[in-house]
């Protein structure tokens, strides 16, 4: 280790000591400081720790660099084989995940259809009105679901073709993906709404 360093930590040391619990070692101070007094022992104590930081700010400098790197690397393009092989997989996916919402939906506007059939044979037309109404919103709320579902299945499989781009055409790609995503469940919701 470089002397200097040496008497420059030996003096961060003491003067953490010194500084920081109002205790003074001058005998120690002057190895490195000859004839400085306590105050300008702290203020040499400032200016090296900003000396003692630097390689911490140069580290975390680095670091940050490094992410920066690894985050442009993942706009790279993948190979075509790669690319078709991921839509794919999304594409089935995609499949099951809107197939299982429609199944949710049926299932539920059968068992809303089924109160209404149970209102109209009572013969109460207050509960055959409340049942009309739960099976409306069911109904509504059923086919949000498939076209969110619809919607986050074009999403994927849209996300997975932005592979086969890079740069800045892969992130322009995946950004006009979100956005339809955002557009298309805000039209589903205007239209659960009654308002779309």
């Amino acid at each position: 280790m470089d002397r200097t360093v040496a008497a420059k930590r030996r003096v961060v040391d003491i003067a953490l000591t010194s500084c920081g619990n109002l205790e003074f070692d001058r005998t120690l101070i002057d190895a490195s400081n000859a004839g400085q007094d306590r105050a300008d022992s702290c203020a040499t104590f400032d200016s090296l720790q900003y000396d003692e930081e630097l390689p911490m700010k140069l580290h975390s400098l680095l670091m940050i660099m490094a992410a920066g790197i690894a985050i442009a690397g993942c706009n790279k393009a993948e190979s075509p084989a790669e690319v078709q092989h991921d839509v794919a997989d999304a594409r089935a996916d995609a499949q099951r995940d809107v197939s299982e919402a429609q199944a949710d939906a049926r299932e539920n506007m059968a068992d809303a259809q089924k109160d209404v059939a149970d209102a109209q044979a009572d013969h109460d037309s207050g509960e055959l009105a409340d049942a009309a109404g739960d099976a409306s919103e069911t109904a509504a709320r059923g086919d949000f679901k498939v076209a969110v579902a619809q919607a986050e299945a074009n999403h994927k499989v849209a996300t997975e073709k932005c592979e086969a781009l890079s740069g800045s055409a892969q992130t322009d790609c995946k950004e006009r993906a979100d956005a339809d995503l955002d557009a298309a469940k805000k039209q589903a919701e205007l239209r659960r709404d009654g308002a779309g």
